[in-house]
């Protein structure tokens, strides 16, 4: 049970983590999207939608990667600073889980651009 408990706090983290990231990729591609756009709301709004899904899908992408490749979920050579951050899981998950919320922040803007 205490295993579990601890997935799920590695598991927020990382998402916290993907939405502190999509934030941020949201205002820089805002701002570029904006100017490219002349400020048209529904091509800036698409814009910003689009690069959140690019980067979150080549997020996923990255952690497949480390799923197929048999060396990479190896331990790490910073094992203790990174079982300081997060205790059950590893690189890959970690990475998975930040382009799941990255996704799902991209998906909210679409959601937003439908309505």
């Amino acid at each position: 049970m205490n295993k579990i408990r601890l997935f799920i706090k590695d598991a927020l983290k990382a998402m916290g983590i993907g939405f502190v990231l999509s934030l941020i990729i949201l205002s820089i591609s805002w701002a570029i999207c904006f100017i490219m756009y002349r400020g048209n709301t529904l091509l800036v709004f698409n814009g910003v939608k689009n690069s959140l899904y690019y980067i979150g899908i080549l997020t996923l992408f990255l952690s497949a990667a480390f799923f197929v490749q048999r060396d990479a979920t190896r331990p790490l050579n910073y094992e203790d600073e990174w079982k300081k951050h997060f205790k059950v899981l590893n690189l890959g998950f970690v990475i998975l889980f930040i382009g799941i919320a990255i996704n799902v922040v991209g998906m909210v803007i679409q959601n937003i651009i439908e309505k």
